[in-house]
């Protein structure tokens, strides 16, 4: 069937830019790729010559999804990929889609596990003394807010509004460039008792980020490993995620503030309560701050929040202005030195990678592309010395000399660094 498989090597570069601009550019990006793999791994198929088109198309599908042992999640995407690319098959891929919904049931689905706000302040001063200041900024924001991920790293310094008196609230534009899930531009609202630290934090960030300049600049990827590189640093084990904060967020809200589920939702976007209803994860919370007490950083985590402005001034924020060297940040962090008699007086530098670290190759996202070179001298050199910070440094020093590279599920490997363009680290 050399003829059926060539049109798809033509599809892509044949679709008319109106129906290219359907999806957002790195959507179109992610389809690209993985339509390319698939129709070189097409050409090398041996298909009955009796076959239609679609028949064809469909048993080289389920053929590549067999071969690279595809994910759910690029399973449907492929799928999705050539609907898209090939418009006249959309709704005709049925056999496809019967298979994508039962690889679905097939593999459990993953929910969110839920952070709390010891844990997250804790994470965020560690994250400045490692030089990720902003990244520990997007935490606190994000479980005071309710964010998400990435209408958090859309924020720039114009979309922040700062009240001339300090009594008043704080509003954040959401979704300026990139819409929300309301398809629009929405606002959060910071008060400064109840927001207190975000109150504060967002103003020492803005007055260090130049006009224009994202406030975060970075991506999903780089802040998700960063995520789980607190969570292997302090031994918690407890797979925290880019999206433990929204959790963190309704649960408490509930739970320790009070607010009823319309408030909540209101204040959250949620669009719909039974959407809502999976954030809320009481018995999550409660096992993730018993694992934390048991390391005894219950301490260290209520000194970090009661000290935050401390961790975060306005040169270490600007130092890291135009974001981070390049993607590979995102799968090494590494620990300063640490005088004290768990370390020897050695340096004490541990590199970590997320459990999904294969996730950010089949995005096919390029983590450096809207950051910009930055000067690592110095790095480390602003961490505050006092009590909680040698508790904090004790802690881990004895936790990271256990932690090891994590491993992923080991789906597709091979086709995940083409996707890449390079093999994963």
């Amino acid at each position: 069937m050399p003829g059926v498989f060539s049109k798809l090597c033509c599809a892509r570069r044949q679709l008319h830019p109106d129906l290219q601009a359907r999806v957002l550019p790195i959507t179109l990006r992610r389809y690209a790729r993985i339509f390319d793999l698939f129709s070189e791994f097409a050409q090398t198929l041996e298909v009955d010559p009796g076959l239609s088109e679609l028949e064809a198309i469909e048993t080289a599908i389920r053929s590549f999804r067999d071969a690279e042992n595809l994910s759910k999640t690029l399973h449907q995407r492929v799928v999705t990929a050539v609907e898209f690319f090939m418009p006249q098959l959309k709704g005709s891929l049925k056999s496809s889609r019967e298979a994508v919904k039962g690889h679905l049931q097939r593999e459990p689905t993953l929910h969110t596990v839920a952070s709390t706000s010891r844990i997250v302040f804790l994470f965020s001063c560690t994250l400045s003394s490692l030089g990720k200041a902003r990244v520990g900024i997007g935490l606190i924001l994000q479980c005071q807010s309710g964010l998400r991920a990435d209408e958090l790293f859309d924020i720039r310094k114009c979309d922040v509004a700062i009240p001339l008196d300090t009594n008043e609230v704080m509003i954040i534009a959401i979704g300026v460039r990139k819409k929300t899930k309301a398809k629009r531009t929405q606002h959060i609202v910071l008060e400064p008792i109840r927001h207190r630290e975000s109150y504060l934090l967002i103003q020492v960030l803005v007055q260090a980020t130049t006009e224009g300049e994202l406030l975060f600049p970075f991506n999903y990827w780089f802040y998700h490993s960063a995520i789980q590189a607190m969570d292997l640093k302090f031994d918690l084990n407890l797979g925290l995620s880019g999206h433990s904060g929204r959790v963190c967020f309704a649960t408490e809200a509930i739970v320790i503030h009070k607010l009823s589920v319309p408030d909540v939702m209101r204040e959250g976007r949620w669009l719909s309560e039974s959407a809502f209803r999976t954030y809320i994860d009481i018995i999550g919370a409660s096992a993730a701050q018993s694992s934390f007490a048991s390391k005894s950083l219950a301490p260290a985590a209520d000194f970090c929040r009661a000290h935050v402005l401390r961790y975060f001034t306005v040169a270490k924020l600007e130092s890291e202005q135009h974001g981070y060297a390049s993607g590979k940040e995102a799968l090494k962090l590494h620990r300063p030195k640490i005088d004290d008699e768990a370390s020897g007086g050695k340096s004490a530098l541990a590199a970590f990678a997320p459990s999904r670290a294969f996730k950010r190759a089949s995005e096919g996202v390029d983590q450096g592309a809207h950051c910009h070179a930055q000067s690592r001298s110095g790095k480390g050199k602003s961490r505050p010395r006092h009590a909680a910070s040698v508790q904090i440094a004790t802690a881990t020093s004895a936790a990271g000399q256990a932690i090891t590279r994590a491993k992923g599920k080991g789906k597709g490997k091979g086709l995940r660094e083409r996707l890449l363009g390079t093999p994963l680290l």
